[in-house]
């Protein structure tokens, strides 16, 4: 959940849950929180877990989300470049 949520808001662009996506993910955390970058993993994956963030854009689920701004589904801005969130590809 924390991987393919902070792609959508931008904290990282890759799309393995790997080790440098960690990296990345927690580096743009620590731009907002340089004390605890990892506090928000709960809430991040709790987005997930409780399904409140799902897989496919649901405008209901999405726009009532408190990452609607600056999601990817919500056409945001990145949380970590503060710029346009680039369109994912579906192939």
């Amino acid at each position: 959940h924390v991987a393919r949520i902070s792609r959508y808001i931008g904290l990282t662009e890759r799309r393995t849950a790997d080790w440098r996506a960690a990296v990345e993910v927690t580096r743009g955390l620590a731009a907002i929180d340089p004390a605890d970058p990892v506090r928000f993993d709960f809430a991040i994956c709790r987005l997930g877990i409780l399904d409140l963030c799902p897989r496919k854009r649901d405008p209901v689920h999405c726009r009532a989300c408190g990452l609607f701004d600056v999601c990817s589904y919500g056409g945001g801005r990145s949380l970590r470049r503060n710029q346009p969130v680039p369109a994912r590809s579906r192939s």
